[in-house]
């Protein structure tokens, strides 16, 4: 005994100290312990950790001032600190390296990576730990590597028993092999590596307490990255399996064609830094299908690169020890047409804050490319979020409801020029309970945009599937590939339809085994759009052998949105004279109308940049620009020939041209009329429809709409007649002149109401 409830023993352990960790197991059964600390805390979970943090009455570079610390007798010097300081995005730790115990401030050694947004303010939070006068409550542990001795304060009291330390980071190796399979292997406080390894099968494995570690600096550290189960390499498998408790990462992907299916995969991230419970890291057609995933201080996916399929999974409780993040989160990658769909994406709000930027589903600056379909969203701050500058984004049949910030929103730097642009981003078929905001440029429709009527089965329990009366059925619009297997007259608003296969999510669901890309209209065309991937898929060519063809990275460094240059961030393309790239584009649509789209600039006023399309069926067509400093859109549209299935798009310069020009964004995509495919449906004959797709409605005698109520595009009188009422799926313009006056004038404020519950805007006749 040391003093009190307090046991001393050798400390035999052989891990780096900041890697310690000791539990009582007493058979089954496993009792966490923990660093002795301040704040104490009654459980090493993540809601006990949100609720043991003190809160700081200032602070600034390297400092903390709190009152509170001067009652605990306790002198901080040389304790270790974790602290979420300034915007509260993530957590990061350093030791005290001085403390006053008279007025409560403490500084601490320079972390890695901290910068002026997360400096220590008024209200931030953190603890201390690392010293044996912190230890004063059951559970607790110090351990003096020096002296090699290990305190402990058993629970409950009295002479610890059953106590186990440990001894090893890995419990399985696979670095470098393949083909391995491990069936039905419970594995305790250790990691399994693929490092280099493909077609490798872990199959019913329970993994837990996976990995642990008190050092977090940096937004990623490559400890807390790869400690858990890091996946480098191809075709390797987890399914049937149980991860679990991490104090970073409990997956991490870097490589192709590798499957997560049907996991159960909880608790981690505890250090609330951007390694989050599954990162996808690199890498293209990976699957993440039929799992649960929940609890982490930060994200739930964390999104860095790559192509992968996200579908039918229970993702819930991120975001326990920060703000501004998400449950499936991706900043400045491009996605590569990834496909986000049937997940249940719900429950990041926790603590009595309100609107700290809890996301369900967060694309941040500059991530392009990707589409989401068929997701329930719900009880987060925000439900989709779509930050400023980024393109092409298909966001289809989602049902997002009770996110009281914003069901979708966006935002950007007040600087940036980019500010106000999503271009190629579509918004349609979707239920959106709570405020709405989209840029300008935003393609949208056949949105329902309140809850009124929409009828849920149960929304009390989470149910947000459709009744028969719900204003929602046969409300949305036939997207190929997305509403396939609609019943009756047209596709319903939101991600159940009603009549139609049910699905669910999670490990109880039938999810694909297998990734499965998706092919929809309007979707990028353009492989490497951003030349994320430098030039793959990408021909460079040159006619001056002193100039090459090259890509930047990291844009000569800073990340200031406000920076012109900033559109993908990481790559740009960069040409000198006489030179450029070229992509094939093969699946094209004969006699087909498409556009090419990229941003680019010079570095010398008056030299030209050239886009263009040739080997479509036409003569090339090529546009130009010199327009220096300042990226500038240039479009170039295109008919494909009647039998031709495929195009050439080139960026390049001329011969003899100086300076530097440089290119990013690129897309392509149908210019066709959409043709949502379901007015002749709906419409019961009362409408007619002009070549362009807009809509006409004849004049009729009795145009008064008294005591009824508008339903499913038709009018239900008090008397209870049903009668042919106006297509409610019109566009904006068509609605405001039945709302005033060449339809019905005499529409009541009531009925008007009942129009604006439908998101109905029609844009360049393509709605």
């Amino acid at each position: 005994m040391h003093s009190g409830n307090i046991y001393v023993a050798d400390f035999t352990g052989t891990l780096p100290a900041n890697e310690n960790q000791l539990f009582i197991k007493n058979g089954s059964t496993v009792t966490p312990l923990w660093e002795a600390r301040w704040p104490n805390i009654s459980a090493y979970t993540l809601p006990g950790l949100m609720n043991g943090v003190a809160v700081a009455d200032n602070g600034g570079l390297n400092t903390i001032t709190d009152a509170d610390l001067t009652s605990t007798g306790v002198n901080w010097n040389g304790a270790k600190i974790w602290v979420r300081g300034g915007n509260a995005y993530q957590g990061m730790t350093s030791q005290v390296n001085s403390y006053n115990s008279s007025t409560g401030v403490l500084t601490y050694a320079s972390i890695t990576g901290d910068y002026a947004a997360l400096y220590p303010k008024p209200g931030s939070t953190y603890f201390l730990s690392g010293i044996l006068d912190a230890l004063d409550a059951p559970n607790e542990w110090y351990i003096d590597s020096a002296a090699h001795k290990v305190y402990l304060w058993a629970p409950g009291g009295g002479a610890p028993a059953n106590v186990e330390v440990k001894m090893r980071k890995t419990a399985f190796n696979l670095n470098g092999k393949n083909y391995i399979q491990l069936a039905g292997i419970q594995t305790f406080a250790a990691n399994i590596t693929m490092d280099g390894s493909n077609n490798n099968l872990l199959d019913g494995v329970k993994a837990e307490y996976v990995y642990f570690s008190n050092y977090s600096q940096n937004t990623t550290n490559p400890d807390q990255l790869n400690g858990g189960i890091a996946i480098v390499g191809n075709d390797n498998e987890i399914k049937n399996s149980t991860i679990a408790f991490s104090s970073g990462t409990l997956i991490n992907i870097n490589g192709s064609g590798n499957r997560i299916v049907n996991n159960y995969v909880h608790d981690g991230s505890y250090m609330a830094s951007y390694d989050p419970l599954l990162k996808l890291g690199s890498g293209t057609n990976n699957l993440i299908s039929g799992n649960k995933l929940e609890n982490s201080g930060r994200y739930i996916i964390y999104w860095n690169n790559g192509v992968a399929e996200i579908s039918y999974n229970d993702i819930s409780n991120g975001m326990w020890l920060s703000r501004d993040g998400a449950l499936i989160y991706a900043w400045g990658t491009d996605l590569g047409n990834s496909n986000i769909h049937h997940n249940l994406i719900h429950d990041s709000v926790h603590g009595s804050t309100a609107n700290d930027m809890r996301v369900g589903l967060y694309f941040d600056n500059y991530t392009e490319n990707v589409v989401a379909h068929h997701n329930v969203i719900y009880n987060n701050d925000v439900g989709i979020q779509m930050n400023t500058p980024g393109n092409y984004k298909l966001i289809y049949n989602n049902t997002v409801v009770n996110n009281p910030t914003a069901s979708i929103g966006y935002g950007g730097d007040s600087s940036s020029p980019y500010k106000n642009e999503l271009y190629g981003t579509r918004v349609f078929n979707n239920i959106f309970t709570d405020p709405v905001s989209l840029t300008a440029d935003v393609v949208r429709g056949f949105n329902t945009i309140t809850g009124d009527g929409l009828n849920f089965a149960n929304a009390a329990s989470n149910n947000y599937r459709l009744n028969i009366n719900s204003t929602a059925v046969n409300m949305g619009a036939i997207i190929p590939g997305i509403t396939d297997g609609y019943v009756d007259a047209a596709p319903d608003a939101g991600a159940y339809e009603y009549g139609g296969t049910d699905w669910t999510a999670g490990t109880s669901a039938t999810a694909p085994t297998s990734y499965n890309p998706v092919a929809t209209p309007y979707m990028n065309l353009i492989y490497n759009s951003g030349f994320e991937k430098l030039l793959e898929g990408w021909t460079p060519w040159t006619t001056s052998p002193s100039t090459a063809t090259a890509t930047d990275g990291n844009i000569e460094g800073a990340y200031a949105n406000s920076d012109f240059r900033k559109r993908g961030v990481r790559t740009r393309l960069k040409l000198g004279a006489g030179g450029g790239v070229e992509q094939l584009i093969t699946g094209l649509s004969p006699n087909t109308k498409y556009k090419f789209v990229a941003w680019v600039y010079t570095d010398t006023a008056g030299q030209a940049i050239n886009v263009g399309v040739l080997n479509y069926g036409g003569a090339a067509i090529d546009v130009s620009q010199s327009t220096a400093n300042q990226y500038v859109r240039k479009e170039v549209e295109f008919t494909t020939g009647a039998t031709d299935t495929s195009a050439r798009v080139r960026i390049w310069r001329a011969a003899g041209a100086t300076g530097n020009a440089y290119a990013d964004d690129t897309g392509l995509f149908p210019m066709t009329d959409y043709d949502p495919g379901v007015y002749k449906n709906q419409a019961l004959g009362k409408t007619s429809i002009t070549a362009s797709g807009a809509l006409g409605f004849p004049r009729t005698p009795d145009r008064r709409l008294d005591g009824g109520v508008l339903q499913h595009g038709r009018y239900r009188t008090a008397m209870g007649q049903d009668r042919s009422g106006p297509q409610l799926r019109a566009g904006q313009d068509q609605l405001a002149a039945l709302l005033h006056g060449n339809g019905y004038p005499h529409l009541s404020r009531r009925h008007r109401a009942a129009v604006q519950r439908f998101d109905l805007r029609d844009q360049d006749d393509r709605l």
